[in-house]
């Protein structure tokens, strides 16, 4: 069968379109520009098209799209001119996660790419055959590993509904926030969205601590920093390491230190060992896993230094995110350089007050254009908006007038944050990289 991806490029399309071609499908795609991501598909033998045009379709009898596709896209549309057959990402998910005997979906407006990479490391720990669709890219497996078919391993997002499309035998919800909003009537409607996901699953997992699904009342196993079926105690800090015993229906399964900092990084580890656990892997699997996990590109990477000063680069970027994230660097403030562009212009018009304060402490602020994603320009989203708000910041909207603004003020003693979920990413990274 010929399956024909339109934005082949993206994180989860591009490794759909992996899992696809290993099980002996012919798989093509197309995205806007050449990437490190269409790279590889080609150089495993998935043909990518730059640019969209109705020759990309050639033979296809399927065609994948996802949420960033508009209507008026050529492919889009010559497809359904042809009657060919349209099925979008979410679906697509839920189709290849059928054969497997175990699905599970991880949820959560927070955290969902790296709890699914820890999982992974787990399930490779014990030798489990499993597949791992991740939203992002763990250092190890990137954002995609096949071993067999017992589990199904995925992130579920909650943008334009998905979540709806998919079932889990086990649920995993991480944490409800008021994100993509504009998807959804209110933030009922966004909370019930997520009960009636773990209302499906035939187990349910849910971090307990957070506000809004410590009022889910079916059963579920829970977890917390202090309360739950599984959470910690004697957490200590020594040199960079987080310490802590965790405690699993009663009893110490194990101790952990993890260089990961925050409660952020305890609660993602406790959501991966209690989905583990009640996968019955053994703990000492369980606790090999967890430490062969590294991190995810996009999460608290060093990509390199300017003037000597360490370019740190995180996805964060929902307010929520990036509070927990700058909590580490709140005492050391002065030297530390913010830049964040804004993702959409929807959620930082519908979040404006929030990302409004988080950035008070920081004297050294810049703003970089908002990264648009499939929406039109709104000056009441953007990034030059928020940068007014703040009196301290500047606003760029080219990065090399930005990073050599940036040159002139740092030095060796200090850091500068680059925060958003956006390109900016790959400007400093391709920045740096030709620059050493």
């Amino acid at each position: 069968m010929n399956i024909h991806f339109i934005g082949i490029g993206g994180v989860s399309m591009s490794a759909l379109a992996k899992y696809l071609h290993s099980q002996k499908f012919n798989v093509t795609g197309s995205d806007k520009v050449q990437t490190n991501i269409t790279n590889e598909l080609n150089n495993i033998g998935i043909k990518v098209f730059i640019g969209h045009s109705p020759s990309n379709l050639q033979n296809a009898e399927v065609v994948i799209f996802n949420s960033a596709i508009t209507n008026d896209n050529i492919e889009l549309k010559i497809a359904k001119e042809r009657g060919i057959c349209l099925i979008d990402r979410a679906t697509l998910i839920n189709y290849i996660s059928k054969p497997f005997n175990t699905k599970i979906g991880v949820c959560g407006c927070h955290g969902k790419t790296t709890v699914t990479s820890i999982i992974a490391h787990i399930l490779k720990a014990q030798n489990l055959k499993f597949m791992a669709h991740i939203g992002g890219f763990d250092n190890d497996f990137g954002n995609f590993i096949y071993t067999g078919k017992d589990i199904f391993l995925s992130e579920i997002c909650e943008f334009n509904k998905n979540i709806d499309k998919f079932t889990p035998h086990i649920g995993v919800c991480l944490n409800i926030d008021n994100d993509h909003m504009n998807c959804y009537n209110d933030f009922n409607d966004l909370v019930k969205t997520y009960y009636n996901y773990l209302d499906r699953a035939d187990l349910r997992i849910i971090n307990i601590e957070d506000k809004f699904l410590s009022g889910y009342k079916n059963s579920a196993v829970t977890y917390g920093i202090d309360k739950g079926d599984f959470h910690i105690q004697n957490l200590r800090k020594e040199n960079e390491s987080q310490i802590f015993d965790v405690i699993g229906y009663g009893k110490k399964m194990f101790e952990l230190s993890t260089f990961f900092k925050g409660e952020y990084s305890i609660l993602n580890i406790l959501s991966a060992i209690s989905t583990a656990q009640n996968l019955g892997i053994l703990s000492e699997c369980i606790l090999e896993g967890i430490n062969s996990f590294t991190g995810v590109k996009r999460r608290n990477e060093l990509i390199g230094t300017l003037n000597g000063a360490k370019v740190i680069c995180d996805y964060c970027h929902h307010p929520t995110e990036i509070s927990a994230f700058l909590n580490e660097y709140r005492a050391d403030c002065k030297n530390v350089y913010i830049v964040f562009q804004p993702h959409t212009y929807s959620r930082t018009k519908i979040l404006f007050k929030k990302f409004s304060s988080i950035f008070d402490c920081f004297e050294n602020l810049y703003f970089f254009k908002t990264y648009a994603a499939r929406e039109n320009f709104d000056y009441l989203g953007s990034s030059l908006r928020l940068s007014l708000n703040y009196k301290n910041s500047l606003y760029f909207d080219q990065i090399t007038a930005l990073i050599d603004h940036l040159k002139s003020k740092v030095d060796s003693k200090s850091k500068i944050l680059v925060l958003g979920a956006g390109d900016l990413y790959d400007g400093f990274k391709n920045y740096l990289n030709n620059n050493i």
